[in-house]
């Protein structure tokens, strides 16, 4: 998608974003709210990540959990295959 490719040519070109997507990336896959335990469903996607202040609301904490469950609750919110498939995607991008 050629959208998709220039938000992400435009993202990567911000060393804030470079230097911090992964960890970001780590931060919406723990987050409920953005792993789609919201009251409408919504999921976070590589659209939504790519876009301008995304990154910089994920760092300052604005998508953390508000209560934590345990990690080994079934709510856990921790889900490593999102974030190989993102990590691959973006791969895919670079």
């Amino acid at each position: 998608a050629p959208k998709r490719l220039k938000a992400f040519r435009e993202r990567w070109r911000d060393t804030y974003f470079r230097e911090r997507w992964q960890d970001g990336v780590r931060r919406v896959t723990q987050s409920p709210f953005c792993t789609g335990r919201n009251a409408r469903g919504w999921r976070a996607n590589l659209d939504w990540f790519l876009r301008s202040d995304t990154l910089t609301k994920v760092m300052e904490g604005f998508y953390d959990a508000r209560s934590s469950a345990p990690a080994n609750s079934p709510d856990s919110p921790t889900r490593l295959g999102n974030l190989d498939r993102f990590t691959n995607r973006v791969g895919k991008l670079t």
